[in-house]
């Protein structure tokens, strides 16, 4: 057992904040930084922000996320959301609730690494926020990005236009299912996948780039879920799903629970994928530029979601999970 030492401790807000400096740096476009009542900030025009809670069992069990992927993910999903709309992650602020149980500088040592990792990969730079001690442990982080090539919007598709995803879905989903009935071994892949999802940041700058994409989002969700927001209300989408576009741990992971592969994968939320639709006439030069494109489906003209020619229902919802999984 560690027996926790006093350089170990954090003893006030000054000495939490001055630990903190260690792993941040003073970044181009920020005026001025951490340490004054607020930021100030060199802008463009146009300004992409997006923020998103990160909450201790709601969001993340602690039983088996590390403090370095808990610092990871808290920021990957919020650079997921300015690349989902075609923009450059630049800078963000993050407010932290504390308890006792991990205010210690062993614990917040590897958290920052985990944040400060994307923070050099991306050339992202920490401009402020807050801390507090509370019941429960819990970051919200604000991040702000440029425009890009351009900006891509949800509920811009035209009919016929094909319906695409970047990368694989529902290994996050696996993972979750792992960690609970403790087969983290064998699905490395999928557990990895849950703790630090990918961040399709250059597969973003291509979409951008080619002017055929009519819509761009994340999939945080679930493809089953996030396609009805990602299509224009009057249309709908005719999804087809088959094994070879699946992982190999999705498909283990399907058989042991007697589920369909492609209903399990297109339900899973937390792959931060990005989804989006694009006329036919540029398809292969976007697949050309991403390698692991997959195309999905495609938008009808009739308000009707199918995935293999079954009608589509479900998908994650935060709200509802956690209502089913908290005792009063």
């Amino acid at each position: 057992m560690y027996i926790l030492k006093n350089k170990d401790k954090f003893f006030s807000e000054e000495d939490f904040l001055k630990f903190l400096d260690g792993f941040f740096e003073q970044r181009e476009g920020l005026i001025l930084g951490r340490g004054d009542d607020c930021a100030i900030i060199k802008t463009e025009n146009e300004m992409l922000i997006s923020s998103d809670l990160f909450l201790e069992g709601y969001h993340f069990d602690m039983k088996y996320f590390p403090p370095y992927a808990i610092g990871y993910k808290a920021l990957a999903v919020n650079i997921s959301d300015i690349l989902a709309m075609g923009g450059i992650p630049v800078g963000f602020t993050m407010s932290i609730m504390i308890n006792k149980k991990i205010a210690t500088k062993i614990f917040f040592k590897e958290f920052f690494k985990g944040i400060s990792l994307l923070c050099k990969k991306y050339n992202i730079y920490l401009a402020g926020g807050d801390i507090s001690f509370s019941k429960s442990f819990g970051i919200d982080i604000t991040i702000f990005g440029k425009k890009g090539e351009r900006c891509l919007f949800r509920k811009k598709a035209n009919p016929g236009d094909l319906i695409f995803i970047t990368g694989d879905i529902g290994l996050s989903r696996v993972g979750l299912y792992a960690f609970k009935k403790g087969l983290q071994e064998r699905f490395k892949v999928a557990t990895m996948s849950h703790l630090m999802p990918k961040i399709f940041y250059y597969e973003s700058r291509a979409i951008t780039k080619n002017p055929f994409v009519t819509s761009l989002m994340d999939v945080s969700d679930g493809v089953l879920k996030d396609i009805k927001r990602l299509i224009p209300k009057e249309m709908g989408a005719n999804l087809e799903i088959d094994g070879s576009m699946l992982h190999p741990e999705v498909i283990s992971m399907a058989e042991i629970l007697g589920e369909d592969p492609a209903v399990f994968a297109a339900k899973g939320g937390e792959d931060y994928v990005l989804m989006g639709t694009i006329a036919s006439d540029g398809i292969k030069r976007l697949k050309d530029a991403i390698p692991t494109l997959k195309v999905i489906g495609e938008v009808i003209r009739n308000e009707e979601f199918m995935l293999n020619r079954k009608k589509i229902e479900g998908g994650f919802d935060h709200f509802e999970y956690s209502f089913k999984n908290t005792v009063e």
